[in-house]
């Protein structure tokens, strides 16, 4: 079972996301925090991917990923935003295995760009 790391601050939109995920699969684990996900990160090498708000209340969401970036380089990312033309969120889709998906979005789609991902060999 692929393990999927869910870091959301807005609660409904994390528990949401998380429950279909469980009910296709996946297991997830959740935090609010950008700075609880990189901890996670760091000390779970068994994850396959991560779904990233990058607006998130403690820290921006460079900053996360560049955290998981200087531990594993090859974790896919799923950038969520509302702001996909943002500067910084465009900087970001420059680094590997780091995509966007623009809030709001439809589960479908979501659910496909994780089974993706999760099927690339790193």
């Amino acid at each position: 079972m692929a393990q999927i790391l869910v870091i959301e601050d807005e609660i409904h939109a994390l528990n949401l996301v998380c429950s279909i995920l469980e009910r296709k699969g996946y297991s997830t684990h959740a935090t609010t925090t950008g700075q609880d996900g990189i901890l996670y990160c760091q000390s779970h090498p068994e994850l396959k991917a991560v779904i990233l708000d990058f607006n998130l209340n403690d820290i921006c969401g460079t900053a996360v990923i560049q955290a998981i970036r200087s531990k594993n380089l090859q974790l896919p990312i799923v950038i969520t935003t509302g702001y996909g033309d943002d500067p910084d969120v465009q900087a970001c889709l420059k680094i590997p295995n780091v995509c966007l998906l623009h809030k709001p979005y439809e589960i479908k789609v979501l659910l496909k760009l994780v089974h993706d991902l999760i099927s690339l060999e790193f």
